[in-house]
């Protein structure tokens, strides 16, 4: 359900969205790399919340690189031709969060719920 939401989130930044098309495409490629970041790092667990598991170092730092990337290839001339990237602005950034954050939330949510824990370590 996650990566639907997402999915369908981003189709709706591209149908919805004003102005450039191409920049609008980014903005929904971007929500979908960074909700897989979120999704990866979040469900380390079916069972679980997130905040309740040892830490991850290794995929926290590969999250942390996959992120630092998408934020470094509008900045890189050839690979923001070749990616036709943009730098997006605040307001993206906040839609990108939404849609990236919103799934990962909600499961954390049911997974604290069903398991009886408290955000309390």
């Amino acid at each position: 359900m996650a990566g639907g939401f997402t999915a369908v989130a981003a189709l709706m930044v591209l149908l919805m969205g004003e102005g450039d098309f191409e920049r609008l495409r980014w903005v929904a490629y971007t929500a979908l790399v960074i909700g897989q970041v979120v999704r990866a790092y979040a469900n380390r667990s079916l069972e679980m919340p997130v905040h309740r598991l040892p830490s991850n170092w290794v995929l926290a730092g590969a999250c942390v690189v996959v992120i630092a990337i998408q934020l470094l290839i509008p900045s890189v001339p050839a690979l923001a031709d070749a990616f036709r990237a943009h730098r997006l602005d605040l307001g993206e950034w906040v839609v990108v969060g939404v849609i990236a954050l919103a799934p990962a939330l909600l499961a954390e949510l049911i997974r604290t719920a069903r398991t009886g824990s408290t955000w309390i370590a």
